[in-house]
């Protein structure tokens, strides 16, 4: 039941490959309420591919949604102002908690990471307790010996993911000797993310792709030497107007908008068609949020995955 062709979107969203694909139009005869007219029933054979994507790498469902889009495709152009912003909204214990075993599990003394602040960050968790953390952002305070490398929420933009050959380049000493490489992304199905691309959705926007971030680091660390990987779920949440003090759903409403829509690059004042397309977006967005605030309050879950890889022992 149903439209064929949704049918047929889903699974090869999915990342199956169809054998066959029917579509026939049955009457129902039967009596009672649902009685009566015609529905098209929907025959789908299909497998689980060995190889999915541009890169070819085993198939993986958190690679997905399928077919893979090229990596300038992986999102839209993002504000990073706006992205620093939304982030202080963002509740990361259970991922930091996380990142910690994984490292202790590994017994990691020092790490390097980049991406999120999370020097701020750990004076208000305390996550690492024995680790220490430098920060790869800034040049002067790389470290010498780190025991492992941590891209926090760093890949998802596009021109970082486009340019991760000159950053690894930069890296290329510590890549050289450190043992263990984790990349903290979002999932596929992230509820904040799933809410940017919906409302993308018929505007000139590339929508957000980590499943495909994560297909090319995987693929990219193998090269690299770090060919155990292992996937590790998580969960970030956005809990908006609770650092103000609101309880007004509008507001919290207004405030997730706001914050939302401001990850995306503001288009020039005198760009007519790029203001219509944002203001759409926002439109959207605001519609979106307002049918999901209606039962989480506020709250957008922002589930993401730990992509852990290490080299042969």
């Amino acid at each position: 039941m149903g439209s064929p062709e949704a049918w047929r979107k889903a699974v090869t969203e999915a990342g199956l490959e169809i054998l066959q694909f029917e579509a026939d139009v049955t009457e129902r005869t039967f009596d009672g309420e649902l009685g009566g007219g015609n529905e098209t029933q929907v025959c789908i054979v299909a497998r689980k591919p060995e190889a999915a994507g541009e890169d070819s790498a085993p198939f993986n469902p958190l690679h997905g949604p399928f077919p893979l889009v090229s990596r300038e495709h992986v999102g839209p152009e993002v504000d990073h102002a706006g992205c620093k912003a939304i982030y202080a909204h963002m509740d990361i214990n259970r991922i930091l908690n996380d990142v910690s075993v994984a490292l202790k599990e590994k017994n990691v003394t020092s790490v390097g990471y980049i991406g999120l602040d999370l020097f701020n960050i750990d004076k208000e968790n305390n996550w690492n307790d024995n680790i220490t953390a430098f920060d790869l952002n800034s040049e002067s305070n790389l470290p010498s010996d780190p025991t492992a490398l941590l891209f926090f929420w760093a890949l998802h933009r596009r021109h970082l993911l486009t340019h991760f050959d000159e950053l690894s380049k930069k890296l290329g000493k510590h890549l050289s000797q450190v043992k263990t490489v984790i990349t903290v992304q979002a999932a596929p199905d992230s509820e904040g993310f799933h809410l940017l691309n919906d409302a993308m959705h018929g505007l000139p926007f590339h929508p957000y792709h980590h499943g495909y971030v994560l297909h090319f680091m995987e693929k990219r660390f193998k090269e690299m030497g770090f060919v155990k990987v292992k996937y590790v779920t998580s969960e970030a949440v956005f809990r908006f107007g609770e650092k103000e003090g609101v309880t007004d759903l509008e507001e919290k409403i207004q405030i997730a908008v706001t914050l939302l829509a401001g990850t995306m690059k503001q288009p020039d004042a005198q760009d007519e068609e790029g203001l219509k397309n944002i203001n759409a977006f926002k439109k959207n967005l605001e519609g979106l949020t307002r049918a999901l605030f209606s039962h989480s309050n506020g709250v957008v879950r922002n589930q993401a995955v730990l992509l852990i890889a290490d080299k042969e022992a």
